[in-house]
């Protein structure tokens, strides 16, 4: 019976030791987690910008062969997708953030692509006429103050 009674002392004092061993180290990876989880959506977006970025560059390649097959010319703003498809594969020209296609601005205010807006959050990434890709950060959208209201 005191033989017993000490076992379960023991028990409970070893499950306690345990529980707070358990404890003590749950608490900290729990923190490290708190952290890093932010971390690693940031790293997600900066990946898939790198994604982009790659597909915006083999999409300029692709445009300085088809204007030199076509006198200098830039695609069609109707179809450019089909006319770009000898030049590269169907998977550039579908940003990895989004799952949607470029917009294709065929050459206006010397830009040849663009995105969807937030596809990269804050970001937005651009094809230049120059072949340059680059990430744009996007204005905030602006709300009317409520004096602007008041007068409409």
């Amino acid at each position: 019976m005191i033989a017993g009674l000490l076992i379960g002392t023991l028990i409970i004092r070893l499950s306690g030791s345990r529980l707070l061993e358990i404890g003590c180290t749950a608490i900290p990876i729990s923190a490290l987690f708190i952290i890093l989880i932010p971390i690693f959506g940031q790293a997600r977006t900066k990946a898939q910008m790198v994604g982009c970025k790659k597909n915006l560059t083999q999409l300029a390649e692709s445009f300085s062969r088809y204007k030199a097959d076509h006198n200098g010319q830039l695609p069609p703003e109707k179809n450019w997708e089909a006319a770009l498809a000898k030049y590269i594969p169907p998977k550039a020209l579908i940003c990895p953030a989004s799952k949607h296609g470029y917009h294709y601005e065929a050459g206006r205010y010397r830009v040849l692509l663009t995105e969807a807006p937030h596809c990269h959050g804050e970001w937005s990434m651009t094809l230049f006429v120059d072949g340059r890709a680059k990430a744009l950060k996007l204005s905030p959208p602006s709300t009317p103050s409520p004096a602007l209201l008041a007068r409409q």
